[in-house]
């Protein structure tokens, strides 16, 4: 059943007291991202066509960016489309709340979908820059604020004071030399020297501020399932859903503009995580980690042998794209 994992999550008391089976569409876009409908239009069309439950998820963060070290958070080239998270969460919240009170029949539900970690291969100069996993996504639904949604560890986002711990001492250390180079500048000690230093320290010290939206480094290489896990603990200690998405995707090498792109299918990563919602387990093209034998026949048993899972069932399939 598709959506019976995220209504239980909901409403559990309705849920568990009678198994409903509805009709739903999920993983819509609006114009608050990448779709073209605004989100009354896509409520209007639901209501007509009887469909019991929309599941929007606009993208939460839609932008990478490539820098240059050892400044590469000041100094940067930024490729950005449109998102919830640039347009502003309550705002979309907001709306999808007030659409929701106007139809009688469909159930109206927020959500986002989310890039949770890529990183970078490669450079400019040797022209075979290449960013990786920037299409391995997840969908988040249920959090229960604008605020957790503007917290969420992803790259290129809200300041956040989440990671503190993990940047403080180089913080600290950098600022630290960015003192006595002030100091030496107001004493005159070799001013040709000391001011460009000044310079390069105060400039260093911005870049590594402690108040940054992930901890993992689009710089530092492929860091695993780390970053994934991270974002799952994170979502679902916050009370929110989240589920792995269109991980059959047919791509490889892409181009994004200018930009070179690689993410390959990683249905593996089921068997690498934990504690996430679901999948997606209808789409466009065939999914085979349902198959017999396949990721989620594996999982199923682990969670048998007592590995953690939070629901064995099917996943958000797209049925509908907006727009």
């Amino acid at each position: 059943m598709t959506f019976l994992g995220i209504l239980s999550a909901i409403f559990p008391a309705t849920v568990f007291a009678l198994y409903i089976q509805i009709d739903g569409i999920a993983d819509i876009k609006t114009n608050f991202s990448e779709g073209c409908s605004p989100i009354t239009d896509i409520a209007n069309q639901a209501e007509r066509q009887k469909i019991d439950a929309v599941l929007f998820s606009d993208f939460a963060r839609n932008s990478i960016e490539f820098g240059v070290k050892p400044f590469e958070k000041i100094f940067k080239d930024i490729y950005q489309g449109p998102s919830v998270l640039e347009r502003g969460a309550g705002g979309y919240l907001s709306e999808i709340k007030d659409n929701d009170r106007k139809f009688e029949r469909t159930l109206l539900i927020p959500g986002v979908e989310t890039i949770p970690f890529y990183f970078w291969t490669g450079s400019h100069y040797d022209k075979n820059l290449m960013a990786h996993n920037r299409d391995k996504h997840m969908l988040v639904f249920g959090l229960p604020s604008a605020q957790e949604y503007e917290q969420l560890p992803l790259p290129n986002s809200n300041f956040s004071k989440n990671y503190i711990n993990e940047f403080l001492n180089d913080f600290l250390i950098i600022g630290f030399i960015f003192l006595l180079t002030v100091g030496a500048v107001y004493k005159g000690y070799s001013r040709k020297i000391t001011v460009p230093l000044m310079l390069f320290f105060a400039l260093l010290t911005v870049n590594n501020h402690p108040f940054q939206s992930t901890p993992f480094d689009a710089y530092k290489g492929d860091q695993g399932m780390e970053p994934y896990q991270n974002f799952i603990d994170f979502t679902t200690s916050k009370g929110g859903l989240v589920f792995w998405n269109h991980m059959e995707i047919n791509t490889g090498i892409s181009q994004k503009d200018t930009l070179s792109l690689e993410t390959l299918p990683y249905p593996d990563d089921l068997l690498k995580t934990q504690n996430y919602t679901g999948f997606q387990a209808v789409g466009d093209t065939p999914i085979r980690q349902t198959e017999p034998g396949q990721q989620w026949d594996q999982r199923a048993g682990e969670v048998d042998e007592g590995v953690p899972a939070r629901w064995t069932a099917e996943g958000v399939p797209p049925l509908l794209s907006a727009g």
